[in-house]
């Protein structure tokens, strides 16, 4: 067997890896200790200023390049996270929430949230709501002036209760400018100690600023339609898809089906989604870089099957998996994958090698570029760290010698079942040795985030999985197919059974006694040593 390049030697040779590593100690630095704004910018102008100038007297003066990477990711992030204009409505939001009037122009289409089921105090008495962001235009002084304002707040509009009525967005899409009035404040922080910190979530997308509407009969008037436009056409194309799967797939798969193809849970009971948590499984639902490679890995082979080139396969496989990732809201998993899988087609299609180290630190840089706040979220540290463990480590450590003459012999002596047989064995050993390896890596994390760890996932794993990528395709098959009428009705069927199926394990797992159980997180400096 030919021994292996050193994991650090790859990583050394890729050009990109010391950037991404240089960006990292920038945003760590502002994000814990606080580097003033002038100070990131300054050690970014003296560390190009110097580079540039001591370029010619040896390798020493690369060093200066990564400091100045180092100032501009941390001064990047320190802007994000705190500089706002003077007319941003999170300077007129305050802790306690006031009855204001204010336009706005819808960010995306509202969805619905549904009122959790549980036997918590009045819950019968909550209502539904719609949910959307939007970005602000104006507000409405004591005087009855229009000031102009800027920024973005998250909507909540309560959904009349009465039976047959309409709910108070519908007909609204994204890019329609709606005037409100409601309870404009801050978003809450956190209650209770370990509570999920909703203001600093939503502080991290620059948004400081909620708008609660109760009486929606008076509170919600469209002012005008919205024009043509980039998140206009996303929208649209979120809603064909979203009117494919209501139509072809019973309401309870469709739900899930939207889940897993687009990211929106919100059709979803949330006492189903906690099952998919408590499980250890909902990285298998949730939208995540797992999803595109199925999807990218299908194309491939489907393209392949029928004859299509591998410049042109690659070509139609990458403006695919860049169009799916945007439809799907760039999440930081995504756009991982998405960068991962376009320098892949990007060497095919210039008949070039491509460095998975590169690769790697490219879509890390991709995604502090896009918000350099997600690098600190767990959906986004969960992926880069299984990627990494899956390439650099669980593919070598499986990796088996090709098989020699005599084994060859041995292998055309024996029936094509027990071939299949071996091979499957074989192939359900691997998937369970992939799962048991990430999930003791991943586990810490989980654990520091969420106070939870899911023995019973590590089971349950490859088998969701599998069912979860058989849906994910023929739901794919079925969205692009559904003006075609009865011609998607088969990949309907596959998805729902699919779907099902995996339902009734996922319920079946909960049950287990010690399934999932609920501990204390790891300390900080032990976290940062694992």
């Amino acid at each position: 067997m030919i021994a292996q390049e050193p994991v650090w030697r790859e990583f050394l040779r890729a050009p990109l890896v010391p950037v991404a590593v240089a960006a990292t100690v920038g945003l760590l630095a502002d994000r814990y200790v606080g580097v003033p704004f002038g100070i990131g910018l300054g050690a970014c102008a003296l560390g190009l200023v110097g580079w540039m100038t001591t370029r010619l007297r040896g390798r020493a003066s690369v060093f200066l390049l990564w400091a100045a990477f180092a100032g501009l990711a941390s001064a990047y992030h320190h802007h994000h996270c705190n500089y706002y204009p003077a007319d941003d409505v999170g300077e007129f939001a305050g802790e306690n929430p006031k009855l204001v009037r204010v336009r706005a122009v819808l960010i995306d289409d509202p969805i619905m949230r549904k009122t959790p089921k549980g036997d918590q105090p009045f819950a019968g008495a909550r209502t539904d709501r719609d949910a959307v962001d939007i970005e602000m235009r104006s507000l409405e002084t004591r005087d009855g002036e229009w000031i102009p304002v800027s920024g973005y707040a998250r909507l909540t509009v309560e959904r009349d209760p009465a039976e047959g009525s309409l709910p108070p967005l519908a007909g609204m899409t994204a890019g329609d400018a709606v005037e409100f009035v409601g309870m404009l404040s801050r978003p809450r922080p956190p209650m209770n100690p370990g509570e999920r910190d909703y203001r600093e979530s939503l502080k991290n997308r620059r948004f400081r600023a909620e708008l609660y509407v109760a009486d929606s009969s008076a509170g919600v008037v469209r002012l005008e339609p919205g024009t043509a436009s980039a998140s206009g056409a996303i929208a649209a194309l979120r809603r064909h898809a979203v009117r494919g799967l209501d139509e072809t797939m019973e309401p309870r798969e469709a739900a899930t089906a939207r889940a897993l193809l687009l990211g929106d849970g919100s059709a979803m009971d949330r006492e189903e989604w906690d099952i998919y948590i408590r499980t250890g499984v909902v990285h298998a639902l949730a939208i995540s870089g797992q999803h595109l490679a199925v999807l990218a890995g299908f194309l491939w082979f489907a393209l392949r099957l029928f004859g299509v080139r591998r410049d042109r396969a690659a070509a139609v496989v990458l403006v695919v998996i860049v169009g799916y990732t945007v439809l799907t809201g760039l999440r930081p998993s995504g756009v991982r994958a998405a960068i991962m899988v376009s320098a892949v087609c990007g060497g095919l299609i210039l008949r070039r090698s491509s460095s998975p180290a590169n690769s790697f630190a490219l879509g890390w840089l991709a995604v502090i570029l896009f918000n350099p706040t997600d690098p600190f979220t767990l959906g986004c540290q969960l992926s880069f760290l299984s990627v990494f463990v899956l390439v650099w480590g669980v593919s070598r450590w499986l990796k088996t010698d090709p098989p020699d003459a005599i084994e060859k012999l041995e292998a055309k002596q024996r029936s094509t079942l027990e071939n299949l047989i071996r091979g499957s064995i074989r192939l359900f050993m691997h998937a369970y040795a992939i799962t048991l390896v990430l999930g003791a890596v991943n586990a810490p994390l989980i654990l520091a985030d969420q106070n939870v760890v899911s023995p019973v996932g590590w089971l349950l794993g490859p088998l969701v999985v599998v069912l979860t990528s058989i849906a994910l395709i023929s739901g794919f098959l079925l969205i692009a197919l559904a003006p075609l009428g009865p011609v998607a009705v088969p990949f309907a069927l596959v998805t729902e059974w699919s779907l099902e199926l995996c339902r009734g394990l996922v319920r079946l797992a909960d049950e287990v006694p010690g399934g999932s159980l609920y501990l204390p997180g790891p300390p900080t400096w032990w976290l940062v040593l694992f």
